[in-house]
């Protein structure tokens, strides 16, 4: 067997948390079954992620000083996936077989918005990565036939 730690190979269904000044670190979650989680985006005391499983998809907030952890969204049919947050924000996209939706919610609450969407069949657009910065929306628009990807910048 190589030498190399247990957890590699393993990057797509656990998630920790390491302090860089003591090393201490602490397992946020862990997918199995098949299941995988996603980049997570960290700003300030927050990080968020998302995990995708045979029991559907959702899109988790975790508040690292107080350890709390809970679900913002979750569905069983669609393909919830790709958050990216600012001090007061959320970005995340929606996959269907219809189509790609970004949405964008405060993080103390209220209604999601949709800031674009790409429709398919009539494309063969999806989207993937996002981020948030400056006030800007940004999401790669990834066109699968011609396998080229773009980043759209979306003001919120």
């Amino acid at each position: 067997r190589p030498n190399r730690p247990d957890h590699v190979g393993h990057e797509r269904y656990t998630l920790h948390l390491r302090n860089l000044r003591n090393d201490a670190q602490r397992r946020l979650a862990f997918a199995g079954n098949g299941g995988e989680i996603g980049r997570p985006s960290i700003v300030g005391d927050r990080i968020a992620w998302h995990v995708v499983g045979e029991n559907g998809s959702r899109i988790v907030l975790y508040r690292i000083s107080t350890r709390a952890k809970k679900t913002l969204f979750s569905s069983h049919v669609a393909l919830l996936s790709n958050p990216a947050l600012s001090k007061g924000r959320i970005v995340w996209t929606r996959d269907l077989p219809g189509g790609s939706t970004l949405f964008t919610r405060k993080l103390r609450g209220g209604s999601a918005r949709e800031l674009a969407s790409v429709e398919r069949p009539g494309s063969d657009y999806w989207f993937w990565t996002t981020e948030l910065f400056g006030g800007k929306a940004y999401v790669t628009r990834w066109d699968t036939r011609r396998g080229v990807a773009r980043i759209l910048r979306i003001g919120l």
